[in-house]
């Protein structure tokens, strides 16, 4: 309320919401209410009949309403981000080391080993995760609400998530990852188990908002 204002007398608009939110019990209009102590006193009447949080309900439902479909979206996978990352653990366990051998040619796996370093002709880098992988939706071609939601999801995979995702190591954890050759930015982007999760999860959400799409991963 303007300051300036509130020594004048309370308007008639006030007064008579006084009178309905007292129970039409007192006539406020011979009491001489200033416009900040008839406000004062409508806010103790909101508070005591719940009305205020009736509001509020209401207003957060209507800023829900106005919210499009990529706001939404968001507020779903960062609300889940916990069940993401806790599949981002699982794969980021599987641990191997790749072979390139210069001569003859050739690449080998080990398993369970994480290490690089170059002995004579041999390369071997760090491994992490279950594979490398490619992801994408599926749906029908004239599905414009699947094609405006899988729009949203690639840019909040490659954006927000993926931030939260490298966010949640810290810089020592981070530069271990990239000193491995194998930084946490392309584990994200390319492990099977991560994209498997992080797409379901978009499919999760659309099949809430009755929106028909699926997705696939294959091994890459």
């Amino acid at each position: 309320m303007n300051t300036t204002n509130v020594n004048e007398m309370a308007t008639s608009r006030q007064l008579f919401a006084l009178w309905l939110a007292g129970g039409k019990a007192h006539d406020y209009r011979n009491d001489n209410l200033t416009k900040e102590q008839a406000s004062n006193l409508l806010d103790q009447f909101n508070k005591k009949s719940g009305y205020l949080k009736s509001a509020k309900k209401v207003s957060e439902k209507n800023e829900q309403a106005k919210k499009g479909l990529a706001e939404e979206l968001e507020d779903y996978l960062v609300a889940h981000f916990d069940e993401f990352f806790e599949s981002v653990t699982k794969s980021m366990k599987m641990k191997s080391v790749v072979e390139v051998e210069s001569r003859g040619g050739g690449i080998s796996w080990r398993w369970n080993l994480v290490e690089v370093e170059s002995r004579g002709e041999t390369h071997r880098y760090a491994f992490i995760g279950c594979g490398c992988s490619i992801s994408w939706f599926t749906y029908r071609k004239n599905n414009k609400k699947a094609d405006e939601l899988a729009e949203a999801a690639h840019k909040l995979m490659r954006g927000k998530i993926e931030r939260m995702f490298v966010n949640k190591f810290t810089k020592e954890e981070q530069a271990y990852y990239r000193s491995i050759g194998c930084p946490l930015e392309a584990i994200y982007s390319q492990d099977y188990g991560i994209n498997s999760k992080l797409y379901s999860l978009v499919v999760r959400f659309a099949k809430e908002k009755g929106i028909n799409m699926d997705y696939e991963t294959h091994l890459d």
